[in-house]
């Protein structure tokens, strides 16, 4: 399959398999070297006014010199120094979803190019859904190459999370439109692979490549959950994205478990001795 560039510029939901290419085993990849439009997946945009990253918008400048200083001092952004020091081609790979009850696990790989690198790339948990959207849409515009592998539930249940978590890993890179020469892991984990690999705690906060790894996995997955809640309605996944929540755990006890929840995990598991599963 050729690769392809996701274009998610479109406000309008479409199905998550439109989102990237899709390869037989969950793989999604692209780079910029074709591009195909298709139609995105866009998550809901939350109102962020009252969140403490608010002030730190995507690919513009704080509101003040002040602001900006306390914000690198107390946060200090990723960057591109250990790639830079490698001199080759450096992919980074961050997961999504190892937590939650429900759907997959996601991990992508990105290649950043370093003439090319997006303003506002940074650790996806600083990030507001829409500053995450407008960083997805020029993470996939700008760099050499990334991708995104899939662990299933099921995969989960038989594996274990941690398993299925490297197996995402190791898909994403695997369908990399070019082959990197070292792989910067977030996680004090790598998986095994043809290239050499380091894993780096808090690796997403000190790499940009991982930032953007991390930014595009985490994208992805939302907006998968959001098709998964239309195809099984009532446990608001749009909003929770299959987390642990009051909301979800409600859901499940008044419809059951469907079969995207992960019956290796014990809240679900003790859930699904009192109830049958609900397809």
């Amino acid at each position: 399959m050729h690769a392809a560039r996701a274009d998610i510029s479109s406000p309008l939901a479409a199905t998550h398999s439109s989102a990237l290419p899709r390869h037989a085993n969950g793989i999604r990849s692209g780079s910029n070297a074709s591009q195909v439009s298709a139609p995105g997946l866009v998550a809901p945009i939350t109102d962020s006014r009252n969140s403490p990253w608010s002030y730190l918008p995507v690919g513009s400048y704080c509101r003040s010199r002040t602001a900006l200083l306390f914000a690198t001092e107390a946060f200090p952004m990723p960057d591109f120094a250990r790639e830079r020091e490698h001199g080759g081609l450096v992919a980074g790979v961050d997961e999504a979803g190892r937590g939650p009850w429900a759907g997959p696990v996601i991990a992508a790989a990105v290649i950043l190019d370093p003439l090319r690198i997006p303003d506002g790339i940074d650790d996806c948990k600083r990030l507001t859904a829409a500053q995450r959207d407008r960083a997805y849409d020029a993470i996939c515009r700008n760099a050499l190459a990334y991708a995104v592998g899939e662990a299933s539930v099921d995969e989960i249940d038989r594996l274990n999370i941690l398993r299925a978590s490297l197996l995402a890993m190791q898909r994403a890179v695997s369908y990399l439109a070019q082959r990197p020469q070292l792989v910067l892991v977030d996680g004090n984990r790598a998986p095994h692979l043809s290239c050499p690999a380091e894993a780096i705690v808090e690796g997403d906060v000190k790499s940009l490549s991982i930032a953007a790894a991390s930014v595009i996995a985490k994208v992805y997955r939302d907006r998968l959950m959001c098709d998964l809640d239309r195809r099984h309605p009532g446990y608001n996944w749009v909003r929770n994205k299959g987390y642990g929540t009051s909301d979800h755990r409600r859901a499940i006890d008044s419809l059951g478990i469907s079969s995207q929840h992960r019956r290796s995990f014990t809240a679900v598991n003790q859930t699904q001795i009192l109830w049958p599963a609900a397809e």
